[in-house]
């Protein structure tokens, strides 16, 4: 038996006489033990500073008893002591179950080698991740400090985005972080570069971009480029609310420390569309995809995280052979991939990899439909239905039960070439190539076009638009790199050519954000960020001007070859300005 002299003078048996004093030293000692380790491990985590406790009231992995014991921060010890004590054993199981439950939200790798890579290729990669990589297969008491350290800061930052776990000095006046991380974009005043992405394009000559697209959960961004490749950028810390002041040194050598891609998938061919995973975020890795088709080759599913192929979709035409659609969407809840084909739309499940897919004739002979190549959906899972662009200048309404057609509206100049669905499902926007218009169609009465957004496109390549989560912003890139905005709410002008066209909705502000076109732009989902994209092609060739060019349907190549290249992505902040102090 155990000499109770082997007992520390700090702990005292309980008085309990029908237990046996066996059990009960056992069970004192087991006690004691499980506290002091559990003691080690609070004291290494910062829960009494007050600005760790806001931290770890942001951590979506926080238990009670660790909630308690940062609002006892700053009591006085006999009074949270005993409260601890009776915890303490609960508190023991608990922070197992959360420590568990923390390693499957985060999705952080184990430390082996091939973790570490789709670690160092993860669209949500963060330093503090990196370094624990970096660390891998030193000793565990040398990792785990600094690990734990800075888990929490992690996991607010990536869900919350919230500027305050952002290690960056702050040289704008301190707003409320809820506010200044809403969408509320500020187009009133002149939008401020935080990033410029333009080394990796102009490695090869006349690599323009063609269109960037935000994720789902706003944490990176995709672009497509002339050299068949998508690629990936993290986000950089300045668009998460602390701006940068313009009078430091600071901007400058931020700027010329370009980000790099976290990512590169190269593609066979020529890549004619793109799109994300819809549910995408970055929390949970089976659901960062994305789908693109390129020129004779199947539909291409890819992860995110490693850009591996994780499945493939190969359309069959009649005659058995392979056929590449010219453009992809997928259903809002992901479980559909619609691609556009010559008066045919082809709908693949994304859970059956192979040829079975059903098939949709968008033009049948003994009846009217839509004709040419679908180029473009837009989705309205609120209406029930879906939109289809063609390059016969017309836009079909399809019903999503059984891929009716409810109506057809036609009236774009141009091939339309982009599509979109205001917030409210009112309205519906289409644009197309050398095509100076962007038409609003009224969804509640289909065929009426309550106004029409002028700008500047006389290419054939597609230049995309993008609308504010509100609906009331509508912008658009323009052939001369300018940006322009429409306030949606403001009524039209009348038109002053023709008293039967559309009214048209002047733009109510312009940005020089470019040297060359503006063919991609897009809104952040969460934060006033906006994305650029520019470039196109030029076919430098001394007998054009005598020729006169070229009005053929596949090329996008511009007019003007003496004009300057510029093959860049930029990110901008629209955030209200702040006095500095």
């Amino acid at each position: 038996m155990t000499d109770s002299n082997q007992i520390p003078s700090t702990m005292s048996l309980p008085d309990n006489k029908d237990a046996e004093p066996q059990d009960v030293l056992s069970e004192t000692i087991n006690k004691y033990l499980a506290a002091e380790s559990e003691k080690q491990k609070v004291e290494r985590l910062p829960l009494l500073a007050d600005s760790e406790k806001q931290k770890l009231e942001r951590s979506p992995v926080l238990v009670d008893s660790e909630r308690d014991a940062a609002d006892t921060a700053g009591k006085s010890e006999p009074d949270v002591a005993e409260k601890r004590h009776d915890s303490e054993g609960e508190t023991i199981n608990r922070k197992s179950a959360a420590e568990s439950e923390k390693q499957k939200v985060e999705r952080l790798p184990v430390l082996a080698d091939s973790e570490k890579q789709k670690l160092e290729r993860s669209p949500v990669l963060a330093d503090s991740e990196k370094d624990a990589a970096d660390t891998a297969g030193k000793s565990e008491p040398d990792v785990a400090e600094k690990r734990q350290d800075c888990e929490a800061d992690e996991i607010a930052m990536v869900t919350a985005m919230e500027p305050a776990d952002i290690g960056m000095d702050a040289v704008w006046e301190d707003t409320d972080m809820e506010a200044e991380n809403s969408q509320s974009f500020n187009f009133s005043e002149e939008p401020v570069l935080i990033a410029k992405m333009s080394a990796e394009f102009n490695t090869v000559k006349g690599n323009f971009l063609k269109g960037c697209k935000w994720s789902p959960d706003g944490l990176c961004i995709l672009t497509n480029s002339e050299d068949q490749t998508l690629r990936l950028f993290n986000i950089p810390p300045q668009a998460y609310g602390h701006r940068i002041s313009t009078e430091t040194d600071d901007e400058s050598a931020d700027q010329e420390r370009e980000p790099e891609s976290v990512l590169q998938i190269h593609e066979g061919e020529l890549i004619y569309d793109y799109c994300w995973y819809p549910k995408m975020d970055s929390y949970l890795p089976e659901t960062c995809c994305l789908a693109s088709t390129s020129r004779d080759h199947p539909i291409h599913l890819w992860d995110a995280f490693t850009g591996k192929l994780r499945g493939t979709y190969k359309p069959i035409n009649s005659v058995d052979e392979l056929s590449t659609p010219h453009s992809l969407c997928f259903s809002k809840n992901g479980r559909r991939i619609f691609c556009g084909f010559n008066k045919t739309i082809r709908i693949f499940y994304t859970d059956r990899p192979g040829s079975q897919c059903e098939v949709v004739p968008t033009k049948k002979k003994s009846m009217n439909g839509q004709t040419g190549i679908i180029s473009c959906f837009a989705m309205a899972p609120e209406l029930k239905m879906y939109a289809a662009g063609s390059y016969s200048k017309s836009v079909g309404l399809y019903t999503n039960d059984n891929n009716n057609l409810v109506c057809l509206l036609e009236g774009q100049s141009g091939g339309v070439t982009h599509l979109m669905f205001s917030s409210d499902m009112n309205r519906l926007y289409s644009g197309g190539r050398k095509d100076k218009e962007i038409l609003c169609w009224d969804v509640r009465n289909p065929g009426k076009v309550l106004n029409s957004a002028l700008r500047e496109v006389s290419t054939h390549q597609r230049v995309y638009f993008d609308i504010d989560s509100n609906g009331q912003y509508l912008v658009s890139g323009n052939q001369n790199g300018t940006v322009s905005v429409w306030d949606t709410s403001q009524p039209p002008a009348s038109s002053m050519d023709d008293c039967n066209s559309d009214p048209v909705l002047l733009s109510s502000y312009n940005y020089k954000t470019h040297s060359d076109c503006v063919n991609g732009i897009s809104l952040h989902p969460h934060l006033p960020v906006m994305a650029t994209a520019s470039g196109q092609r030029r076919l430098e060739n001394p007998w054009r001007s005598l020729a006169g060019g070229s009005d053929g349907d596949d090329s996008d190549e511009e007019m003007d070859p003496v004009q300057p290249s510029d093959h860049s992505l930029k990110l901008w902040s629209l955030r209200p300005r702040k006095s500095v102090r």
